[in-house]
């Protein structure tokens, strides 16, 4: 299949492209700017802007699908720089499927059309849009879905993908910014952390995505509806913080600030950043004291049963994946040393990886790499010489153990924290 992927070169588009490429689909990607980890893959690259019509036409010519995962992401920013995006934007990717005759559409929407600030508890896709949205993201892609959902019919066929929380190698934005506050000691836990909350790693949402598409016909069951995804795990905003901050090997957040005060600086914060024009987003928002203090958590029924959803990674690989273990700098094998959260990491192959067909499905499940035996915090750290000698092809991979460090301080100290936060598989 000939498949068209916006905002190919961001954190999902890269994800989604790679599972497209070792799926042998052609793919063509649109985005502002020329992408090297594109061009490695042999996609071919069209560059352009959502808010041109004429440059979505051209790159949509002789396709039989389009994922649409490109948007402007955030809780800060002009109404008008969202809505220009993320709304016009996507009525141009519909006009371009009219006017090309392409059949397909998948939508990379978000589980925020339907946050509106308070808990939402296993809710699933009969949950009405929200009345009220904190920040000009989810608003419009509340919108935006609408206009893709309405324009189903018997010429084209649209589904919407709804992912929460998204995070994995490659995060520039969740991730990052919760290790790097922890390392500055600026990191709260807002409320009493009890509130549960699931999410999804990036390689799952890609997945969703492929079965969507595959599944994507006319007439379709899944035509003209959306499926929330996620990793089917809730677990306590505490519990899943202090298991990123104990795979980065730093110590348990256990400081506690009330939602009300909370709410106060960040309204504060808001004001200020506003007045002095500035365009970077303030530590502290009122969208992120409403997510980081209640309950968003999905059912994901529907997505199991219309797409067959099954995530392929689960929150201890993911933990795992996408953390540093090598402070003093890559290691030269291939995307194994990947700079993940702005250091240097060795990942557990998974499905974006292009090196893990080499080890096979099974060494990608299995997370070889990482000496992973069922326990969520035997999080080995490896040497520059273990690494590098697990790293290359060899009969007894998945078999030999890495060298590990400190396994009883690790141990030790994640029973002290009483810090279990990850769901064994």
């Amino acid at each position: 299949m000939r498949v068209l992927v916006t905002g190919a070169s961001g954190f999902l588009g890269q994800a989604i492209c790679t599972q497209l490429i070792a799926e042998g689909h052609t793919v063509r990607a649109f985005q502002r700017n020329e992408h090297a980890r594109l061009a490695q893959l042999g996609v071919e690259q069209r560059l352009g802007n959502l808010g041109d019509l004429d440059a979505v036409m051209a790159a949509s010519e002789d396709v039989d699908a389009i994922i649409h995962s490109a948007a402007l992401v955030g809780g800060w920013g002009s109404v008008e720089a969202f809505y220009d995006t993320n709304v016009c934007g996507t009525d141009h990717v519909l006009a371009a499927c009219e006017l090309n005759g392409v059949r397909k559409l998948v939508y990379t929407s978000s589980a925020s059309v339907v946050f509106g600030g308070s808990d939402l508890d296993g809710v699933d896709e009969s949950a009405p849009y929200a009345k009220k949205f904190s920040s000009p993201y989810g608003h419009t892609k509340a919108l935006a879905e609408q206009r893709v959902l309405d324009a189903n019919g018997s010429e084209l066929a649209t589904v919407a993908v709804r992912p929460h929380f998204m995070w994995g190698p490659g995060d520039a934005n969740l991730l990052p910014r919760v290790i790097a506050r922890a390392r500055a000691g600026h990191l709260r836990l807002i409320g009493d952390g009890s509130k549960r909350v699931d999410t999804v790693f990036v390689d799952n949402a890609a997945s969703a995505h492929l079965l969507a598409l595959r599944g994507l016909r006319v007439g379709s069951p899944l035509a003209g509806k959306a499926y929330f995804v996620s990793q089917g795990e809730p677990v306590t905003h505490e519990h899943l913080i202090n298991a990123w901050l104990l795979a980065a090997g730093l110590p348990p957040e256990t400081r506690h600030i009330s939602p009300r005060l909370a709410r106060v600086l960040g309204s504060i914060l808001e004001g200020l950043y506003r007045t002095i024009g500035s365009r970077s987003p303030p530590p502290l928002t009122r969208l992120l004291v409403e997510q980081m203090s209640t309950s968003h958590w999905f059912n994901i029924d529907a997505a199991r049963r219309d797409l067959g959803y099954v995530p392929l990674v689960s929150i201890t690989r993911s933990c795992i994946s996408c953390t540093p273990k090598v402070p003093f700098g890559p290691i030269p094998f291939g995307n194994f040393a990947r700079n993940c959260c702005a250091a240097p990491c060795i990942c557990v192959p998974s499905v974006s990886c292009p090196q893990a067909a080499e080890f096979g499905a099974t060494a990608a499940r299995s997370a070889p790499l990482c000496g992973y035996n069922d326990d969520p915090f035997d999080i080995i750290e490896f040497d520059a010489r273990a690494a590098y000698a697990q790293s290359r092809p060899q009969s007894h991979l998945g078999t030999a153990r890495p060298r590990t460090r400190n396994r009883a301080r690790t141990r030790a100290r994640a029973r002290s924290a009483d810090a279990h936060a990850i769901d064994r598989d």
